[in-house]
């Protein structure tokens, strides 16, 4: 249901109901049935920006659900989402903290929103890594390997490396004092 275009993202939902309408043209055969379906699928303030268009005495009337979805096109459309994913995909660096699947799932999300080239996303996730998993990677990122290659290696050594840590820790915390600690 399309409520505020925040949650679901409206570009979800708009995807969603053009597939629908191709997946089941047999049902939607004419314009009506389409603008039915549109207006089922809005409630709250998406419901609020469409009704006044579907009244029979109004002026700017809606002849089909493309009228009804231009509408709402003009409001909940993010004209800026490329510029702000390319913004927010400059500020995505990985955190010490970060789960590697975690980040690398943000930084797909954003490479895609932003248009960055999949020829170059080896080189920028590991630009973003850590220090540590740089380190740790140099030799992976050099070679001529795939994006999908470069990715399973860090997966895997940031997966080693948070066992390590984690033990690392474990110790620190688990260690008696030795004679002499005072």
């Amino acid at each position: 249901m399309l409520t505020d275009g925040k949650e679901p993202p409206f570009e979800d939902w708009l995807l969603l109901m053009s597939q629908k309408f191709a997946a089941n043209a047999d049902h939607f055969y004419t314009p009506q049935l389409c603008m039915v379906y549109v207006a089922s699928r809005c409630e709250g303030k998406a419901r609020k920006h469409i009704t006044p268009g579907m009244w029979d005495d109004v002026t700017n009337l809606y002849t089909d659900s493309k009228d009804m979805l231009d509408h709402l096109k003009t409001i909940y459309s993010d004209l800026n989402c490329v510029t702000t994913a390319k913004y927010q995909f400059r500020q995505l660096y990985m955190k010490t903290s970060d789960k590697f699947h975690d980040f690398l799932s943000e930084f797909l999300y954003l490479a895609a929103e932003a248009g960055v080239a999949e020829d170059d996303w080896k080189d920028e996730l590991y630009h973003k890594l850590t220090t540590e998993l740089q380190k740790l990677c140099i030799s992976d990122s050099i070679e001529d390997g795939s994006f999908q290659e470069f990715s399973s290696a860090v997966s895997q050594t940031a997966s080693r490396l948070e066992v390590i840590n984690h033990r690392t820790q474990k110790n620190r915390t688990s260690t008696p004092p030795q004679k002499g600690d005072d």
